[in-house]
């Protein structure tokens, strides 16, 4: 089959999962909106942004280096040196979240005034700190996406969304509904999605005894070159995914310390709607990282070039025709979730979509760098990214509210893809085509 349809076929597979997800995500918000304060609603964005932050600074993202890696092994035929890698990453990815769980309850003394949560809320932030030891996702995505078995992928994401829909209905419509309930009905959908992605992910694994892989512990914690060069590619990997993801909650945490809970909620439900429409994409970037290393090991660098060639035409027309349809339709839809007419709100989405779309077009930037190996590039970019963005944040929200924020954000996408797409053509010469490929 042709690399470029296989994409595509896979994305659509992907594609469906994601909007399954999204949907259910976008009715359990609708639900959450209009059933709690906007006030609850914010410290329930605030404990889960806590959560998230803490998880990327303290955990261990180990699925792209097992991609990475275990592609090469997968093309060489490998198989005993690919699960060994399966297992080094799994391993790291355990211990990341241990030192996450331990650091969410311990910071929250040192963090909360900073989240802008109120001290008798802590309580939220220990329950939701036991999902962190159930997000242990890397060793699951890695070898489901290597396997090119996205089906399972689906059916976890539309799973836990599904899971959340039903808690969060069952205590609208069939008891009360407080903050602490859906807090903790979240920890206990999130852990039962994670058991049942975590089983099929291992008997998808092609050997004998697959969970023998988790007690057979020769060789692995042995400081060889491969063990080394993994964990190296999953801490660079991992370190620049969390400046980045870090970053990308600011603009919630200075919402709540320079205006109030409620522009937290309403900025949510912007990024929510922003994110979710987003997801159109997400299927190619979640593909195409796997297909873009068994290229680079096959060196194939001119099926490269076709590929992206392709893909940014198609993506530049989705996202141009969706941007259209949020400038029609901005009122509507956040009047679907706002129980009151938020003028700065029309006009925040359609700038933070701006960035979002940006994003869209050039959505292979990253994991193209990451597949070639520019990790350190990757980091340093972030880096920079992240301290234009917070300067930028906070002076713009402090003189115009969540707009400000919006605006920034905008900014700080455009940066930041230009910055890699850079940083690419420097290292790699990739982008060599003429205009007339693009046809």
């Amino acid at each position: 089959m042709n690399v470029l349809n296989r994409i595509l076929k896979l994305s659509l597979i992907v594609f469906i999962g994601n909007s399954g997800s999204a949907i259910l995500s976008i009715v359990t918000t609708f639900l959450l909106t209009h059933f709690l304060s906007l006030r609850d609603f914010g410290i329930i964005v605030l404990v889960q942004t806590y959560s998230t932050v803490i998880q990327q600074v303290f955990g261990i993202q180990s699925w792209q280096s097992l991609v990475k890696y275990g592609s090469i092994q997968l093309e060489a035929k490998q198989q005993s040196n690919y699960l060994k890698i399966l297992q080094v990453g799994f391993f790291l990815d355990v211990l990341g979240a241990i030192l996450a769980f331990f650091a969410s309850i311990l910071f929250i003394f040192f963090l909360g005034k900073i989240f802008s949560i109120p001290q008798n809320e802590y309580l939220l932030v220990y329950i939701y700190s036991i999902g962190i030891l159930f997000r242990l996702t890397s060793f699951p995505f890695a070898s489901l996406r290597l396997a090119n078995n996205y089906k399972q992928l689906n059916y976890y994401q539309i799973l836990l969304a599904l899971l959340k829909l039903l808690s969060v209905s069952a205590l609208c419509f069939l008891s009360e509904i407080d903050k602490f309930s859906v807090i903790i009905g979240f920890v206990i959908c999130e852990s039962l999605a994670f058991l049942y992605l975590f089983y099929v992910s291992v008997q998808n694994l092609n050997m004998p005894n697959p969970w023998n892989l988790f007690f057979n512990f020769n060789g692995l914690f042995l400081f060889t070159k491969r063990n080394l060069k993994l964990i190296r590619y999953s801490i660079n990997t991992s370190l620049s995914a969390s400046v980045i993801g870090i970053t990308r909650q600011i603009d919630e945490l200075l919402i709540g310390a320079l205006l109030n809970l409620e522009s937290v909620g309403i900025y949510k439900i912007i990024k929510i709607l922003s994110t979710s429409i987003n997801k159109i994409i997400d299927p190619l970037y979640i593909v195409i990282f796997p297909e873009f290393n068994k290229l680079i090991a096959k060196k194939m660098t001119r099926s490269i070039q076709m590929i992206l060639s392709k893909l940014t035409l198609y993506s530049f027309i989705v996202a141009g025709c969706i941007f259209l349809t949020i400038i029609f339709g901005k009122t509507y839809l956040l009047d679907l979730f706002l129980n009151s007419k938020q003028p700065l709100a029309y006009i925040a989405l359609p700038i933070y979509f701006i960035g979002i779309s940006v994003r869209m077009i050039f959505f292979y930037a990253h994991p193209l760098a990451l597949a070639y190996e520019l990790d350190r590039e990757v980091f340093v970019i972030n880096c920079i990214d992240s301290i234009i963005y917070m300067i930028l944040c906070y002076n713009l929200t402090l003189q115009s509210g969540f707009l400000g924020s919006a605006i920034a954000f905008c900014f700080s996408s455009v940066f930041a893809i230009a910055a890699r797409m850079l940083v690419l053509q420097l290292k790699t010469k990739i982008f060599t085509l003429k205009i007339k490929d693009y046809a």
